[in-house]
Formats: structure tokens, C-alpha cells, sequence
């Protein structure tokens, strides 16, 4: 934000006075200080450097393991907000004509967000989120121009038309072959951990798949008769969009997460009375510390005095903090080799994804392959 208005007052050759600087700190310190005192109060200054040292890391490197390429964020915004991105368009690429000072600050804010993520190596869906609201001030611009009696261009509505359409189809089609033709997907299909997948069992109502035609019905309607009253079949096309993901998020998302990670997640539910210890290995997760609900170490148990042990053996550290993100992983390493072959003082388990199978686990004596399912391996070391 802050970068933001700075590029806007820079494209508007204005100056702030030294009154309006402070009315524009006073409330961020106002609001973000509570925060800040508490971190530096309780841990100090270190989580201010690691939260900056972090930052920088995502800025050049896909640290988080969410690589993806430059058009990324422009296509996210672009289908994931529909129908506002295609109305908010034009807007964005010039000047609507309005002499409205906020518009121009949206415009910035807009490009600022999505040319800055653009840039950063780390790219997650949610982190262009910031522009979904002057994408909507500006869609909320040309909206107001249509009702003025401004025609919506063929280039902006046949696009907009053809893609939520297709949306709409591809998604039905996808549910209905899960639902009936879940067989016939499955012949074309050579990846066993993907067969597997699919094979989880799914309690399907039937009709799911007509949810996403709700869109394509919304298309048609909107096509046939825009031209009568543009403002109140924009608004129900609007409506009948946001219907069609709420019945998706109820129906659909619910199944899609049971068959990806529904085994996990009931596999820690099962072991969350247990005095244990659990890491994933391979991959990043944070299902197992709310689903198993670990206990937090205290100094008498084991797993702590050993993290205390290799931060002062091997890194001369009293505190993990103190330690880059290299370092890190190598503490992480020695930690797991300490759960796998050290003297426990609690059962231990260990999740994989079972597409990522890890040698150190399959090859060890002391762990046994308790479970096994479509996407996760679960091992488990018994107190000797």
C-alpha cells in the first residue's frame, strides 16, 4: 500500500506535507504496533530479521516449493474473478474518463500488486489477493458507465462468455466421469499413485455435476439478453457465478480434499490421544500438529533435550532462531536421524507422501509400515 501511494503521488507530481505524512503513519503504527510489541516483547528482535531475511528469500527464490511462471498471478486474477476482471479491464489499461482521483490510485494499486508478485520467484494463488479490490472499484466503474448507456464491447463480452462457458463445461464433465465413468478414467490413466487417487472411495449424490452448467445457463442467459436491460442481467450472470462456487465449495471441495488428504487426516485423528511424537518427511504440512494435537516439549522430554544437544554441538546455538535457512535443514536432518535410530521416550511416526517414497524410512530396521494409502505412507517406531 504504502508503495503504492508513493508511485501515485509521484505520477501526480503532488507533495505531502509533513501534517499529512503523520495522519497517514499515525494509523499504521496505530494498527500493526500491538502486533510488533507483542512479537518483540516475547521472542525478541531475531523474529523481525527472520521475518525480513524471509521475505527476501521469497522475493528470489521459491523457497515455499510454488514456482510458477511470469503469467501466473494475470491468469489467476483473470478467471478467478471473473466476470469483474473482464468489466475492470479497460479500466486498467487506461484512464476511464471519470476525473475520479481514487481510480487512479486503484489503477496503481492494481498493477503495483500484480507486477510486484510477478517478480517475486514465490508465487501462491492468495498472494495477489490485494487486488481484488481495485480490480472491483474499477469493474464497479465500467458497470456504472453501462448504466449510463455506454455498450459493453464484443471484445470484453465474447471472451468473457466463452470462458466462463467453457469453465462451466469442462468442470461438469470432469464430475460427471468421476461420478459414473470413474472406470473409463481410470484405462487412460498409467501413474498408480493417480489410479489410486481415484480409487478412494467417494459418497457422490449424482447430481453434482450439474452445479457448474448453473454457469453456463448463467452465459446464455446473459447473451441473449444483454442488450434489454444490461445492469439487472449483469447483476443475476453475478449472482448465478457466486451460486456456483457456494454449491461447489459444499458439494464438491469437501470430496476432492477427503480423496487427497482424508487419509491423513483421519490417521492422525486416530493417534491424537497418543503420547507421541510426528514429522512429515518430504514435504511441508501443518495437518499433523492440529489433527494428532501434539503436545508442546517441555525439558523433560527426550526429542527436547536432543534439540538442545544438536544446537549446541553443531552449531554452537542455544536457540533455533539463530540458525539461516540452510542450517535449518540441516538441524532438521539431524533431528529426524535422532527419531529414526536415537533413544526415544515416546512412540514416533513418520508420514510420506507415497509418491515420494524416502529411503531412509523404507530401509531403516526400527520403523514399520503401519498404514499405507492412495497418497500417504505412515511409519511408526515403537519405545524400545
Amino acid at each position: 500500500m504504502i508503495l503504492s501511494c508513493s508511485i501515485f503521488l509521484l505520477f501526480n507530481k503532488k507533495y505531502l506535507s509533513l501534517k499529512q505524512i503523520i495522519y497517514f503513519i499515525l494509523p499504521l503504527i496505530i494498527v500493526s504496533s500491538p502486533w510488533y510489541i507483542f512479537e518483540l516483547v516475547h521472542k525478541g528482535p531475531w523474529f523481525m530479521v527472520e521475518f525480513v531475511q524471509y521475505q527476501l528469500e521469497l522475493f528470489s527464490q521459491p523457497v515455499a516449493g510454488h514456482k510458477q511462471p511470469l503469467y501466473y498471478h494475470f491468469l489467476v486474477v483473470l478467471i478467478g474473478c471473473i466476470p469483474f476482471s473482464f468489466l475492470g479491464l479497460r479500466n486498467a489499461l487506461k484512464d476511464s474518463g471519470s476525473e475520479i482521483i481514487f481510480e487512479k490510485l486503484m489503477r496503481i494499486l492494481l498493477w503495483t500488486v500484480l507486477i510486484l508478485f510477478t517478480m517475486v520467484s514465490t508465487k501462491i494463488i492468495h498472494y495477489t489477493s490485494m487486488s481484488y479490490i481495485p480490480l472491483s472499484f474499477l469493474a464497479a466503474v465500467e458497470t456504472y458507465k453501462i448504466f449510463m448507456g455506454k455498450s459493453l464491447k464484443r471484445v470484453l463480452k465474447i471472451p468473457l462468455v466463452i470462458l466462463s462457458s467453457c469453465m462451466g463445461l469442462f468442470i461438469a464433465i470432469i464430475l460427471y466421469l468421476l461420478t459414473y465413468k470413474i472406470d473409463t478414467i481410470s484405462s487412460f490413466i498409467t501413474d498408480s499413485n493417480v489410479k489410486d487417487v481415484l480409487n478412494v472411495e467417494l459418497f457422490w449424490y449424482g447430481w453434482e455435476w450439474i452445479i457448474p452448467l448453473i454457469l453456463v445457463a448463467a452465459n446464455i442467459i446473459w447473451l441473449i439478453r444483454i442488450n434489454t436491460n444490461i445492469i439487472k442481467y449483469l447483476a443475476s450472470f453475478s449472482i448465478l457465478i457466486g451460486l456456483t462456487f457456494a454449491l461447489m465449495g459444499h458439494y464438491i471441495v469437501p470430496k476432492i480434499e477427503m480423496a487427497i488428504q482424508g487419509d491423513a487426516i483421519k490417521f492422525y485423528e486416530d493417534i491424537s490421544n497418543e503420547k507421541k511424537y510426528i514429522t512429515t518427511v518430504g514435504f511441508k504440512s501443518y495437518a499433523h500438529y492440529f489433527y494428532s494435537q501434539i503436545d508442546e516439549l517441555d525439558s523433560s522430554d527426550q526429542l527436547y533435550i536432543t534439540k538442545s544437544e544438536i544446537l549446541n554441538n553443531y552449531f554452537s546455538s542455544s536457540s533455533l532462531n539463530d540458525l539461516n535457512r540452510n542450517e535449518k535443514n540441516k538441524f532438521n536432518g539431524y533431528v529426524l536421524n535422532w527419531l529414526i535410530n536415537g533413544k526415544n521416550d515416546r512412540t514416533s511416526y513418520f508420514v510420506t507422501k507415497k509418491s515420494r517414497p524416502i529411503k531412509q524410512l523404507e530401509k531403516s530396521k526400527n520403523l514399520k509400515l503401519v498404514k499405507q494409502t492412495a497418497n500417504y505412507q505412515f511409519y511408526k517406531r515403537e519405545i524400545k
